[in-house]
C-alpha cells in the first residue's frame, strides 16, 4: 500500500509528503481548509503553531490531533 512516509513544511500552507515508494509531491492545503470550513475546527488550522503540528499516523494519513472536531454518531459500521 502507497502511504505517506515523510513530511516537510515547506511554507505556510504547503507540505512536502515523501510516499513509501519514493514519490514527492506538495499538497497545498489552504483549498481544502476553504472547501471544508464548515467543519467545526478546521478555522484552527490557520495558526500556523496549530498547522505544524501536522502528524502522520498508521494508514499514511496526515492528521491534527485534537484540532478537527467530527460527529460519528449518525454514520453506520
Amino acid at each position: 500500500m502507497i502511504k505517506i512516509s515523510k513530511i516537510h513544511l515547506k511554507e505556510h500552507y504547503i507540505i512536502e509528503c515523501i510516499f513509501n515508494d519514493g514519490v514527492i509531491k506538495n499538497m497545498y492545503c489552504l483549498p481544502i481548509f476553504e472547501k471544508h470550513k464548515n467543519i467545526e475546527g478546521i478555522n484552527n488550522l490557520y495558526k500556523h503553531d496549530v498547522f505544524s503540528k501536522v502528524e502522520i499516523v498508521e494508514l499514511g494519513e496526515l492528521v491534527w490531533i485534537n484540532v478537527i472536531k467530527t460527529d460519528l454518531s449518525n454514520c453506520s459500521l
